[in-house]
C-alpha cells in the first residue's frame, strides 16, 4: 500500500484491499478480493475521508447510472499506464482500441448518457482479451443537451487536455453526445501519435488550443492506414455539427481500417457511410444570418486590432437577437478575449446599471481566473489608473473587491461631478482590462428595459475612443420600447 493510501485498512467491509491501480486527486483505485465469493474486484475509494456534498452528489449520480460501486477486475490497465510502460502503441493495436472504445460509447450513448471526461486514464484495456471498459462517471450527464456558462466553472467541466470546445462555455453550442466524440478524437490522436495534439502546462492555453488551433496532421505519421488521419480530424472538428453524428459512425470507419490492415489492402474510402444521428434534433447553428454574423465577427476583429466598436441589434421578440450575438463567443475566445453578457429585466427596472453590473461581474470572474503573477500586474495598473476612485465601481460590481483589494471611499462631491467621476472610473477600469492580448466584448441584452443612467453609460462608452480593444454590443426589442 502506498503512503497516499496508508490511512485505509487492509480490509474494507468484506473486501481484502490489494495493490493500488491508480491514484488521483480525488480517488484511489485498488485491486481487491471479495471475501464472500473470492472473486477479483476493483474498488474506488475517496482520498478525502470527509468528501464534500458536491463530491458525494457526483458519486451518487455515477452510481445511479452504472448501478455499481465495486466492479469486476478483468485484468485491465488504464490506457495512460499502458502508454507510459510501452510507449506509442502499434497502429493495429490502436485501431483495435479505437473500435472497442467506439462500441463502448455506442452503449453509453444509447442510454442518453454523456461521459464528459473521455481520456486514456478513464479507459481500461485488457490486451489479451481485447476487452475495453469506461471508468469514472462522476462528470456524466443524462441530459440530451446541456449548456455550460463561463461563470459556472472558469475552465469548464472535464480535463483541459481532452475537453471539447463546447464544454469550455466559450462557444454558442450546447454540450451533447458529440462532446465525447471530440475527446475520443484527442485520445485516438494520442494513441496513434504517442502524444496529445495539444500540450501545455497552462490549462487556459489548452482551452485556447481546443477553440482556435488545428492539431498537427496525423497523415505525416508513418505506418497508419491512409484514412486514419481523416477519421481523427473529423472527430476533432471545432464545430460539433462537422464531427461524426454518433459513435457508431467513427467505430464503423475504424473497423473498416482494421479489416483493411488485417487483409493487407489499406486504401482511402469515404467516411461516415454508417453515420447517423439516431434521433430527431433541431440543428444548433443559425441559418440565413451569415451577413449579420460576419458583421459581428468583423467588429470583434476590429476591436481586437484596437479600433473602437459599438453595435446595436434591434428586432422583434423571438427573432434570435441573443443567439446571433452569442455567435461571437468563439472568435473572441480565439483571440484570448473575454465575452461578458448582461441582461436588463422588465421587472427590475428600479435597479440602476443592472446589465452592466452582470457584464462586469462576468468580466471580473474571468480576469480572476488568471495566474497570480498576471493579477499582480493588473492590480498595480488598476490602482494607478483609478487614482483612488476604485470604490465607486467596487460597490457596483460583485467580486471586484477581490481584484482591487480594499478601497477607500472618495470625498463627496455634487451630483453632476459624482456622475462624471463614476463614468470616468468605469471607462478607466475597462481600458485597463481591454488590451490587445485580451480584447473585451460587453453585451447588454434587452436595452428597452434599461434605466436612464444605463443608457447614458452605453452612449458614453460607444462615443468614447477609449478603451480601444473593446466592443460594446446591445440588443433591444422593437415592440417593447416605451417612451421615457
Amino acid at each position: 500500500m502506498t503512503a497516499g493510501a496508508a490511512r485505509f485498512p487492509d480490509k474494507l467491509d468484506g473486501y481484502d484491499i490489494g495493490p493500488l491501480l491508480r491514484g488521483g486527486p480525488r480517488f484511489l483505485i485498488f485491486r481487491g478480493i471479495e471475501l464472500a465469493s473470492g472473486r477479483a474486484v476493483v474498488l474506488k475509494i475517496n482520498r478525502d475521508p470527509y468528501p464534500s456534498d458536491r463530491a458525494l452528489a457526483a458519486q451518487q449520480r455515477a452510481y445511479d447510472i452504472a448501478r455499481v460501486l465495486v466492479t469486476e477486475d478483468f485484468g485491465a490497465e488504464s490506457l495512460d499506464r499502458c502508454m507510459r510502460e510501452h510507449g506509442r502503441l502499434e497502429p493495429k493495436t490502436a485501431l483495435e482500441i479505437g473500435v472497442a472504445l467506439g462500441r463502448a460509447l455506442v452503449e453509453l450513448h444509447r442510454k442518453s448518457v454523456v461521459h464528459k471526461d473521455i481520456k486514456p486514464s478513464n479507459i481500461l484495456w485488457n490486451p489479451e482479451r481485447r476487452l475495453l471498459k469506461l471508468n469514472d462517471l462522476e462528470l456524466c450527464s443524462r441530459l440530451q443537451q446541456e449548456s455550460v456558462q463561463i461563470e459556472q466553472e472558469a475552465l469548464g467541466p472535464g480535463t483541459p487536455a481532452y475537453i471539447a470546445p463546447e464544454q469550455t462555455g466559450r462557444m454558442n453550442r450546447p454540450v451533447d453526445l458529440r462532446a465525447d466524440l471530440y475527446a475520443t478524437g484527442i485520445t485516438l490522436y494520442e494513441l496513434f501519435a504517442g502524444v496529445p495534439p495539444f500540450v501545455s502546462d497552462d490549462p487556459k492555453e489548452l482551452i485556447h488550443a481546443h477553440l482556435a488551433r488545428q492539431p498537427p496532421d496525423l497523415g505525416n505519421m508513418g505506418g497508419l492506414h491512409p484514412s486514419v488521419a481523416a477519421i481523427v480530424a473529423k472527430l476533432l472538428q471545432k464545430n460539433p455539427e462537422a464531427r461524426y453524428a454518433a459513435a457508431d459512425g467513427f467505430a464503423s470507419d475504424l473497423q473498416r481500417c482494421l479489416d483493411d490492415v488485417q487483409t493487407g489492402s489499406p486504401a482511402l474510402f469515404p467516411l461516415g457511410s454508417r453515420d447517423s444521428w439516431g434521433r430527431f434534433a433541431m440543428p444548433d447553428r443559425l441559418y440565413g444570418r451569415e451577413a449579420e454574423i460576419r458583421t459581428l465577427v468583423d467588429a470583434v476583429g476590429a476591436a481586437g486590432d484596437g479600433h473602437r466598436q459599438g453595435l446595436l441589434v434591434a428586432g422583434y421578440s423571438g427573432v434570435g437577437k441573443t443567439s446571433l450575438i452569442a455567435e461571437v463567443q468563439l472568435p473572441i475566445a480565439a483571440r484570448h478575449g473575454w465575452f461578458c453578457p448582461g441582461k436588463f429585466d422588465q421587472f427590475r427596472r428600479d435597479l440602476p446599471y443592472l446589465a452592466w453590473r452582470e457584464a462586469l461581474a462576468s468580466l471580473t470572474r474571468q480576469v480572476l481566473a488568471q495566474s497570480e503573477a498576471q493579477l499582480s500586474i493588473l492590480r498595480a495598473e488598476l490602482d494607478r489608473s483609478l487614482a483612488g476612485n476604485g470604490a465607486l465601481i467596487a460597490e457596483l460590481i460583485p467580486g471586484l473587491d477581490v481584484l482591487l483589494g480594499e478601497q477607500k471611499a472618495p470625498p463627496a462631491v455634487g451630483p453632476a461631478e459624482a456622475q462624471a467621476r463614476f463614468d470616468h472610473a468605469f471607462r478607466t477600469f475597462l481600458r485597463v482590462l481591454a488590451q490587445e492580448e485580451h480584447p473585451v466584448v460587453l453585451f447588454v441584452d434587452d436595452l428597452q428595459w434599461a434605466d436612464l443612467a444605463s443608457l447614458q453609460l452605453f452612449e458614453s462608452l460607444v462615443s468614447d475612443p477609449s478603451p480601444a480593444h473593446a466592443a460594446r454590443q446591445g440588443s433591444a426589442k422593437h415592440e417593447a420600447r416605451s417612451p421615457r
